[in-house]
């Protein structure tokens, strides 16, 4: 044939021109006139209506609808076996393909988000065709390949890509561009996976709940499969939230998964959101993963000023997806995958085909462009952006995008303003998509499926008038979608809206003479009372809080409540929705039983009540007496009233200050206040806490009662009855904590997650247990590190013993525990316990139930036989026969667990708490044999270290072998609590080989050079990383820097006193420091400074016996600026206590004298701060000043005292009684010396 159309030619000659010329000439003849009747279509849109020929027919220009089955009848299409059809055959195809296809050069066509082509692009469409090479090697396609390289590199510096080697490739679509960046991301950040595949990796994709189906379908083709997919939440406007961003990339950490990729989105398909890139791409900075952005629609406002702000942050991004032919009306495809390096792309994607590519230069720039992506054979789409930027230029892309603008705006305006219509979308659109309501008089219908007939049957229609849009479901059925495009006319917009009124007529004018007739028929509601009832009290409860809000709104309280409280948002505090890997919440309801509404103060009482918060602070009474008259009169005024008090925000602390300062008959008063109402005040925001605080204060009366101690003489103010009160006989504080917890009896399910009642939960279970009040685990369990600390000068300190130690409780409050234990997890099975166990509120009330349970019912293993039924055998059933089967639901939890990071807190209490058999079995099938693999995560490491702290010494030194050739990947991750858990252990069990080998596994892991050791665990030197191996990983935040180094510090300062070649390491460590560094050690943190007070307070190791002189010696050069630093006068205090001629650790007298006469010279300095002046009454500096002979003797009899002076009272009297009893009496001036340091102290 070769373009002879089957006509015998003479050898080597063709006509191909001249056949092209008039295939030209024929098909031209119908594509013009084509276009124009789009053109000349255009006018009749403003009228919302097509024009009618004579013969009545509409003339559609849009597009004659046939359903398939009629289309395949038209068109007839037969492919001969023969013999061709010619050139007569061709034309009538084409004739009935523009015929029977969708016009988008039509003004109606506003369904999808590309529209008609332009005269320059078909003429670049035509250029290719005519080119017809393949765009993969310079050779073949030199002109087009230089075009991409231009094109594409300036297109990458308008979104800010603007490095050396900033540009991209063009891609077949934006799916093949959003896919090509997934395998890019994963060979670049995974370099290994280019061969092996994915292996072991469980990868995971984040991408915005409204994003591209494209990136599920790359999944499926990297062989990640769909699961790997998580969408992210959205806010109300369609962005993704980057909070939910972060907790999802934690939480598929915690679950052992590798956070891969992040898809934002510029211009998403439905509403046209641009995303958070700035937020999003800290969060993928901090934990390393690929920052890509689909700008598939939304990319091309980067040439319009007005709205590339849109895009701000988008030069953050490792690859970016942008379509031309979609808001530039660029011919289809033409889709870009930009990149602020190409050499990552080229790396990711090369593989050796010498038949191909020939004399690639690594260094050199990239034109063999087929090595930048997956595709070998591709078009040259480039050039239809390119000669579209030729001939219109960026300011004629701006005009064009800007036009297309402030048409959306335009028509979202009009549908705003209609009242047949109900905006979803956000005025001005954030894009060109418009999304709206049909709702006649406003009102939508009831139900959403009424709502989404309506819209079908309406588009429908409008594309008999010429119109062609396109819907997407929505929460009340779904909504119209109208896209905007850059060659629509304001008249076709306006005609839109004039169409949509008429057709929303037509359609719904049916439908409302049904629901008319059907409804003469239907019967009465059956719940109407009760509707009538529940509208009533709504109307009650809204009027109470409106009134509520108003009111307290003018007279805002100055101090509010803390962060953590403060963002909880309004009084009702629903649950929030907490995902279980799809596991439904079905046995935790957010509707719990009906708060009570106490009223509210009248004005003047809450000022001056107000006012009385703040003389109660400020505490500037003329004398004490005043101020107990004026607290006696704010109590008389608060009868009545302490409801109204406890709900109130701004008066709440007034109440719990007012706790803090009661007796013990004022407590009571309060309880009876309250009685019958704690339900409600315990799942109030404000109320909770003064709850809480009257159960802690009212804690020690309970013992001081059951020891027969008679309460405080009652007051002439404590007697007075108001008007009418009949006199009641007192309870005592037993009796009035078990009534308070008969109110919660029926609602213990409720109360274990709701949002405030599960704090007052925890705190009323510590005081029954008899728990000590001020424990620092008691603490983390009964308030959050934020959580405002109310005080009050002149509160009951006489308890304050009582606080801080085991407290003798009734037997009533011990069968009280055991009953709500039994009380809160009834009814609940196997799966509503895993549930509540991930519960972030439930969670750790759960892990007290956990805790009081085996205390209470397991304490040995007969006990333990009889409760089968209690929570720890509801957790883990059959246990510990169970938890040697992988299948039993006893396993399953326990690997459920161990990984999730709200889960695995209950499962460390389970380990630290549980019975001795169970544990055995917990260290035989989970933590004995994946030790090495827990320890690594960051998640399972925590429960793994409870588990160690349990283990035997057989079991621990297989552990620790288990441990030692991974100790680089700790050191890597800065696992540093692991090895600091390992040294304690092994020292506690005598494993004194493997402490060796775990030192020097760690000092290999840092370098190999012992001296190396504390200045890399400390931070004290950075240490400067690969650049190639660091590219694509996270930085670490200061804080996170911060911590690691505290983690660090701790693990010298415990190998320090661990004795044998530990210590030994860290003390050759620490004496290779320079003078500097030791100083920048003491005055960087606590953490840091506490290695030195550490190793000033150890022994030297064998063959060292100067290290404590010397270290105090390099110290010495420094000791006035540590003397006044907040970390550094630590450790010259410490100095002190270093005897001169001691055994094991000693420091000469004259080091003393030089240090303190060093000190001597800042004395003025030093009185000026609080830190200087401990230091200088330490080391006795007035002493040294007047009576120098004194302090040489006080320093030589200090001399092996130190350890004494830290000596509690009690432990110092026992010290001497053993030395009377060995008939070795303290000398009289060295014991006065010891009291008075230690009073000093």
């Amino acid at each position: 044939m070769n373009g002879i159309n089957g006509s015998h030619a003479a050898p080597q000659q063709l006509r191909r021109a001249d056949e092209v010329d008039d295939l030209l000439d024929a098909v031209k003849g119908l594509i013009v006139p084509y276009i124009r009747a789009a053109d000349e279509a255009a006018p009749q849109k403003a009228g919302g209506n097509t024009s009618v020929k004579i013969d009545g027919v509409p003339s559609n220009v849009l597009v004659d609808t046939l359903k398939p089955e009629a289309l395949v009848e038209k068109l007839k299409l037969s492919l001969p076996a023969g013999d061709g059809l010619g050139k007569e055959g061709l034309l009538n195809v084409v004739q009935k393909i523009l015929r029977y296809s969708v016009n988008t050069w039509d003004q109606g066509f506003m369904d999808k988000l590309y529209a008609s082509n332009t005269p320059v692009g078909l003429v670049s469409d035509l250029l290719l065709s005519v080119l017809n090479t393949n765009l993969h090697v310079y050779q073949v396609s030199p002109a087009l390949s230089i075009i991409e390289k231009i094109t594409a590199r300036k297109f990458a510096n308008l979104f800010g890509f603007t490095g050396p080697r900033a540009g991209g490739v063009t891609c077949q679509g934006g799916s093949a561009s959003n896919l090509t960046s997934l395998v890019v991301a994963r060979s670049a950040l995974y370099p290994e996976t280019k061969k092996t595949g994915n292996g072991s990796y469980d990868f995971v994709i984040f991408t915005s709940a409204h994003g591209h189906y494209s990136v599920e379908k790359s999944a499926l083709a990297c062989g990640l499969g769909a699961s790997s997919v998580w969408a992210v939440p959205i806010d109300s406007e369609g962005r993704m939230i980057p909070n939910a961003l972060r907790e999802q990339i934690v939480r598929a950490k915690s679950e052992g998964k590798t956070p891969l990729y992040v898809n934002s989105t510029a211009g998403t398909t439905v509403m046209g959101s641009y995303d958070p890139f700035e937020e999003i791409s800290a969060i993928c900075k901090e934990f390393g993963l690929w920052f890509h952005i689909d700008a598939s629609w939304g990319g091309s406002v980067i040439f319009s000023q007005k709205q590339k702000s849109k895009l701000q942050g988008a030069h953050l991004a490792d690859s970016l997806t942008v379509n031309p032919h979609k808001m530039m009306n660029v011919p289809v495809t033409c889709s870009f995958l930009l990149t602020p390096d190409e050499k990552v792309f080229h790396k990711a994607n090369t593989l050796p085909a010498g038949y191909l590519f020939h004399n690639v230069d690594e260094d050199g720039d990239v034109w063999d462009l087929a090595d930048l992506t997956l595709q070998c054979g591709r078009r040259g789409d480039s050039l239809k952006l390119a000669l579209a930027w030729i001939y219109y230029g960026a300011g004629g892309f701006e005009k064009q995008i800007d036009h297309a603008f402030s048409l959306a705006e335009r028509l979202a305006t009009l549908v705003e303003k209609s009242e047949n219509f109900v905006l979803v979308s956000s005025n001005p659109p954030p894009c060109l998509q418009v999304c709206f309501y049909y709702a006649p008089n406003g009102q939508l219908a009831e139900d959403s499926k009424t709502n989404t007939k309506r819209t079908s049957q309406m588009v429908h229609k409008l594309i008999e008038r010429g119109f062609m849009i396109d819907y997407a479901p929505g929460e009340q059925g779904s909504f119209f979608r109208v896209v905007v495009n850059c060659q629509t006319l304001q008249g076709t917009v306006d005609g839109l809206v004039k169409a949509l009124e008429e057709v929303g007529k037509e359609v719904v004018q049916p439908d409302w003479q049904l629901h008319r007739s059907a409804s003469v028929k239907m019967p009465k509601p059956r719940t109407k009372r009760q509707a009538i009832r529940d509208e009533r009290k709504k109307k009650r409860r809204e009027t109470h809080e409106a009134n509520y809000d108003a009111k307290d709104e003018e007279r805002q309280s100055k101090r509010r409540r803390t962060e953590d409280e403060s963002q909880e948002q309004g009084e009702e505090g629903e649950q929030q929705a907490y995902d279980d890997a799809g596991e439904q919440q079905q046995s935790f309801p957010s509707n719990g039983p009906e708060r009570e509404f106490f009223g509210m103060l009248a004005d003047e009482e809450q000022e001056y009540f107000r006012r009385a918060d703040e003389m109660l602070e400020l505490n500037q009474f003329p004398s004490p007496e005043d101020r107990d008259i004026f607290l006696q009169s704010v109590y008389k005024e608060a009868q009545g009233k302490e409801l109204k008090l406890a709900s109130s925000q701004s008066l709440s602390r007034l109440m719990e200050r007012l706790i803090l300062l009661s007796n013990t008959r004022q407590k009571k008063q309060i309880f009876n206040a309250f009685a019958t109402h704690f339900l409600s005040l315990v799942q109030h925001r404000f109320a909770s806490h003064c709850c809480e605080t009257l159960f802690l204060q009212s804690a020690p009366v309970v013992t001081q009662e059951l020891g027969g101690v008679v309460p405080e003489e009652k007051s002439e103010e404590d007697t007075e009855m108001r008007d009418g009160e009949e006199p009641v006989e007192e309870s005592t504080m037993e009796n009035l904590f078990l009534m308070t917890l008969d109110e919660f009896e029926q609602h213990m399910g409720f109360l274990l997650t709701d949002r405030f009642g599960s704090h007052t939960l925890r705190v009323l279970l510590v005081v029954l247990s008899g728990r000590p009040l001020e424990d620092a685990a008691t603490k983390s369990l009964l308030k959050s590190k934020k959580k405002e600390h109310i005080t009050v000068h002149g509160a009951n300190a006489n308890t304050q013993d009582l606080n801080t130690q085991l407290r003798a409780v009734p037997e009533s409050f011990t069968m009280a525990t055991k009953k709500i234990i039994q009380d809160a997890v009834s009814g609940m099975d196997f799966t509503s316990l895993r549930v509540l166990a991930k519960h972030p509120t439930g969670n750790p009330l759960l892990q007290l139930l956990l805790e009081l349970d085996i205390s209470l019912n397991h304490k040995n293993d007969k006990s333990s036989a009889s409760n089968q039924d209690s929570l720890l055998y509801r957790l883990l059933p059959d246990a510990p026969k169970s938890l040697s089967d992988t299948t039993s639901e006893a396993a399953d939890f326990v690997n459920s667990m161990v990984y999730d990071q709200i889960g695995s807190r209950l499962l460390e209490t389970l380990i630290t708490h549980c019975p001795g058999k169970i544990f055995k079995a917990l260290s035989h099938n989970f933590f004995g044999e994946r030790i090495a693999t827990y320890v690594r995560n960051d998640i399972a490491s925590y429960p793994a270290l409870r588990a160690l702290n349990r283990f035997s010494k057989d079991d621990l030194v297989e552990a620790a072998k288990k441990i030692l050739p991974i100790v680089p990947t700790l050191v890597t991750k800065h696992r540093y609590n692991v090895l600091k858990t390992l040294f304690e252990r092994c020292e506690a069990r005598q494993a004194y080989e493997e402490k060796a080998a775990l030192t020097k596994a760690l000092t290999d892991a840092l370098g190999g050079n012992p001296k190396d050791l504390i200045p890399k665990l400390c931070h004290l030197v950075e240490e400067e990383p690969e650049e190639e191996e660091q590219k694509f990983q996270q930085s670490q935040a200061p804080q996170n820097k911060t911590a690691i180094a505290a983690h660090g510090a701790h693990l010298a300062s415990t190998m320090f006193k661990t004795p044998g070649q530990p210590s030994k390491v860290a003390q050759k460590s620490l004496m290779a420091l320079p003078s500097d560094l030791l100083y920048q050690l003491a005055t960087q943190s606590m953490p840091k400074m506490g290695v030195l007070t550490t190793a000033l307070a150890s022994p030297a190791a064998p063959q060292n016996e100067f290290f404590h002189k010397a270290l105090v010696g390099a110290l010495a050069p420094h000791v006035g600026d540590l003397a006044q630093s907040q970390t550094g006068h630590n450790v010259v205090n410490a100095i002190v206590d270093i005897p001169s001629q001691g055994k094991d650790r000693s420091v000469p007298l004259h080091v003393k004298q030089t240090i303190m006469a060093s000190l001597a010279e800042h004395e003025r300095t030093l009185r000026e701060s609080w830190f200087g002046r401990s230091v200088w009454r330490t080391w006795k500096g007035d002493m040294w000043k007047t009576r120098r002979s004194d302090w040489v003797k006080w320093a030589k009899g200090a001399e092996g005292e130190g350890e004494e002076v830290k000596l509690k009272p009690w432990q110092r009297r026992n010290l001497e009684q053993k030395r009377a009893q060995a008939g070795k009496p303290q000398p009289k001036e060295k014991k006065e010396q010891v009291e008075e340091n230690a009073e000093e102290n």
